[in-house]
């Protein structure tokens, strides 16, 4: 059969045509552009699709069935062992790098390591990279390599409320847990199927930012930035946070229109 014939199939099957190209690229090894080159081509039906089909359709998503996510026009590996990078947070890197374009930062709550590989790619940063999973922390290891930042990151595996690394930095950022606990379990099947421990930011969602923020007032260099990702809905409960600690912020929004991001400096004086 042809390679149009098995896409059709697999769009058929899936109602998307995006994942049904992603799903054939990975299982014949071929890019988007070569897919659309041999649409034509005689091609053996592989069973490795059935089995992907039935995995994307019970709600598993499709990065974690392929293994690899994009971010910031990079490529990561991912695993169910860290959330899949979202387009939302490349907003947070665009604003770390709008704030500030070098210095030392400190990535809290790592994950797939996208922020900490995303600011060393795109900017003149080094850092270091903290995660409570040590299997996080290990793919966030492959990223750095895979992407040739390996040298310029310090992975840290440790507990944010807990042993935060030494000394002072220019930039800290986090895309923290902030999902309600009581939410969680409400959310979409494929959200569902990322950590939990990765979403869930307490009772209120908030108890990320209560450990951070008051840390960052000490730990930030003069002129450095904190810059957090928020849900949707906590601009104001972040910023009150903020503004007990003595910071002076503004609300970014994202691509949807939501707000995505809070930036922060220390006042004068505080």
């Amino acid at each position: 059969m042809t390679l149009n014939d098995i896409r059709r199939a697999v769009k058929s099957a899936l109602g998307d045509a995006d994942d049904a190209d992603a799903i054939i690229c990975h299982v014949y090894g071929i890019d988007k552009a070569e897919l659309y080159l041999r649409l034509f081509d005689d091609f053996t039906y592989s069973d490795a699709l059935d089995d992907i089909v039935r995995r994307r359709t019970s709600g598993e998503p499709l990065e974690y069935i392929i293994g690899k996510a994009t971010f910031c026009g990079i490529d990561f590996f991912v695993s169910p062992d860290c959330l899949i990078p979202q387009a939302d947070t490349e907003v947070v890197v665009r604003a770390a790098l709008d704030a500030m374009d070098h210095g030392r930062f400190l990535d809290l709550c790592t994950g797939s390591g996208c922020i900490a590989v995303a600011l060393s790619k795109l900017g003149d940063f080094c850092g270091t990279a903290l995660d409570i999973s040590p299997a996080a922390i290990e793919i966030a290891k492959k990223n750095a390599a895979s992407a040739g930042v390996y040298d310029k990151i310090e992975f840290v595996c440790a507990d944010v409320f807990g042993d935060v690394p030494g000394g002072k930095f220019d930039l800290i950022i986090s895309n923290p847990p902030y999902v309600e606990s009581g939410v969680i379990d409400t959310l979409s099947r494929e959200v569902l199927c990322e950590p939990r421990i990765a979403l869930d930011g307490g009772d209120d969602g908030l108890v990320f930012y209560r450990r951070i923020v008051p840390m960052a007032a000490e730990r930030l260099n003069d002129g450095g930035a904190l810059v957090l990702e928020i849900g949707y809905d906590q601009a104001q409960a972040v910023g009150d946070i903020l503004d007990q600690n003595g910071f002076e912020y503004v609300i970014i929004r994202d691509y949807g229109g939501n707000d995505r991001c809070a930036v922060a400096r220390k006042s004068e004086g505080k």
